[in-house]
């Protein structure tokens, strides 16, 4: 489902909620842009996690975050690397 929230003017703002990852009951994950020149911006992504038993809250503190930002993070490089390809440059332009 796609949602979304209050960001400062100039910004853009996707963002998800999804309740099917396991072990968790509902997942928020915003992608917050912020230009900062004509070929430059910064990315910054929020994820909140929520959990209503005791169980799935523990495995969250203990294994779930960890993975969410080993993953989050190998998926940011990958887009960086392909956004900064020439290949990809040269085919938009």
């Amino acid at each position: 489902m796609v949602i979304t929230k209050e960001v400062k003017p100039g910004q853009l703002v996707y963002g998800e909620m999804t309740k099917s990852p396991i072990p968790l009951d509902e997942l928020y994950q915003f992608y917050i842009i912020t230009p900062l020149s004509a070929n430059r911006c910064q990315l910054v992504l929020e994820t909140y996690l929520e959990a209503k038993s005791p169980l799935k809250k523990l495995a969250i503190f203990l294994l779930v975050k960890a993975i969410f930002k080993k993953n989050v993070t190998k998926g940011i490089d990958t887009l960086f690397e392909l956004l900064s390809s020439k290949k990809l440059v040269s085919e938009v332009v």
